[in-house]
């Protein structure tokens, strides 16, 4: 269905497009694989961009076929499977753990979600040789920094937590490994209490879905909870994750929605930055998989206009 709206005057075939023209200046040149940088340095900022590049170019991939592009998000984790063990750990300090690449492993949950993505999307096109490499000098090296090297982190019943969750266990349905798979929504004890994605979705937010740390980092924790509640709902249909606790993720998305003033801004709490609005990656994905899972909101139009 997302082919047929490849070059359509809709809402997808204007997405679709959107992604194509953020690609395309990128493809003509090999994207950078820079060292260690400081939060906001140019280093931090290309590696950011460079895994919104890996998803972006296997997504098209899968939606045009176009054999470059597979080749470029190929090309991307091949580099970066070359030297992720060759890096050693951030020096920078940060309260949250240093990664191989970031300041912090929130940025590597973040960035390793979305590489684990683009290689699902491509990994079909690689050698066997290709995929052992970027598997055991990349993918698994990165899960295993976060569920045993920085376990504390990985367990925490927190925003930070849900990124880890979805990343391990996206990268565990990439590979086929049940046992990355299991540590995400079962936690590190298995006991779906302690910690993991199950755990988040039972304790992280107030009974009417509210998120204690206010809409800015509402918006932020929902970007990796949808994003592996899409993957679940696809591949692990049997845990009819939308239903869950009662269908918590639907209160919670509502939560946020109503959170939002009529001018489209949110409440500032905390360090929130006062710009945050409804046009956020955050809220936008909110309102379409409440739409889709959960059938029409007044919410949904309101955003798309």
């Amino acid at each position: 269905r997302l082919r047929e709206q490849r070059d359509q005057p809709g809402l997808m075939g204007r997405s679709i497009a959107q992604l194509q023209a953020f690609l395309a200046p990128h493809l003509a040149q090999p994207g950078d694989i820079p060292g260690h940088g400081e939060a906001g340095s140019c280093a931090h900022n290309q590696h950011q961009l460079n895994h919104r590049l890996c998803e972006a170019a296997g997504m098209l991939y899968q939606i045009t076929g176009e054999r470059h592009l597979a080749q470029y998000a190929g090309d991307l984790l091949t580099r970066y499977a070359n030297v992720y063990l060759k890096l050693g750990f951030q020096k920078a300090k940060n309260t949250n753990p240093a990664g191989r690449i970031f300041h912090q492993i929130l940025n590597e949950n973040i960035w390793l979600l979305s590489m684990s993505m683009g290689y699902g999307c491509i990994k079909d096109t690689l050698t066997a040789a290709d995929r052992e490499h970027i598997e055991s000098q990349l993918l698994r090296p990165a899960v295993s920094m976060m569920t045993e090297l920085y376990a504390h982190d990985f367990a925490t019943i927190h925003n930070h937590g849900l990124w880890g969750a979805a990343a391990v266990g996206t990268t565990g349905l990439v590979l086929g490994d049940e046992a990355y798979l299991g540590l995400a929504l079962d936690g590190l004890a298995g006991d779906r209490t302690s910690g993991g994605f199950l755990a988040q979705l039972s304790l992280l937010f107030a009974p009417s879905g509210y998120y204690i740390e206010g809409p800015y980092y509402h918006r932020f924790a929902l970007r990796p909870l949808l994003t592996f509640s899409e993957v679940l709902h696809t591949h692990r249909p049997d845990l009819n994750i939308y239903s869950y606790k009662d269908g918590v993720i639907g209160k919670t998305i509502k939560a946020l929605l109503s959170t939002v003033y009529p001018d489209g801004s949110f409440p500032a709490l905390n360090d929130a930055s006062r710009t945050m609005g409804i046009h956020d990656e955050g809220v936008l994905l909110s309102a379409a998989v409440g739409h889709a899972r959960y059938g029409q909101d007044a919410a949904v139009p309101a955003i798309q206009a």
